[in-house]
């Protein structure tokens, strides 16, 4: 599970997400933008032996709850913490993370997608590639079965 520090005491970004109980919606305290969070990173979901983490160290770099009113679309972008011991120089690799969420009719929709740059990322798609499609796959259907529960509940 993800860790998370606080975020700079006076973000950039006026919105924040929020979550909602009992149809009120209230502040998030934890995603917003200039919060600092350590991934740990499991590749091989299929595996039954232990396996080592590896920490990523990333840091939201936008924040917007959706709006089911408006239509807005919620968003959240992070990317890799350039200010995280042991990290990559960007020049090197360096990573930015998008998901995106929207209310539909008898649902949610959830996109996401990465970019990465650097002298590395044709190390990593050599690597990891397979692996990492297979992972993002479960990581939108997870995100997705979260939202669409969390709501449901709620409406009860």
């Amino acid at each position: 599970s993800p860790t998370t520090s606080a975020p700079d005491p006076s973000p950039a970004s006026t919105s924040t997400p929020t979550t909602q109980t009992n149809q009120k919606t209230t502040l998030s305290p934890i995603l917003q933008k200039g919060t600092k969070f350590t991934l740990h990173v499991r590749m091989d979901t299929s595996s039954t032996k232990p396996q080592p983490a590896t920490d990523v160290h990333a840091l939201v770099s936008e924040c917007r709850a959706p709006d089911a009113e408006t239509g807005e679309v919620g968003r959240i972008v992070w990317c890799s913490d350039p200010e995280a011991p042991g990290t990559f120089s960007p020049s090197l690799l360096t990573a930015e993370r998008v998901h995106e969420i929207t209310a539909v009719e008898g649902g949610t929709e959830v996109r996401n997608w990465e970019a990465q740059v650097g002298w590395l990322v044709y190390v990593v798609r050599w690597m990891y590639k397979v692996k990492l499609q297979a992972n993002f796959e479960m990581w939108v259907t997870d995100l997705k079965g979260f939202i669409e529960g969390a709501r449901n509940a709620g409406s009860t």
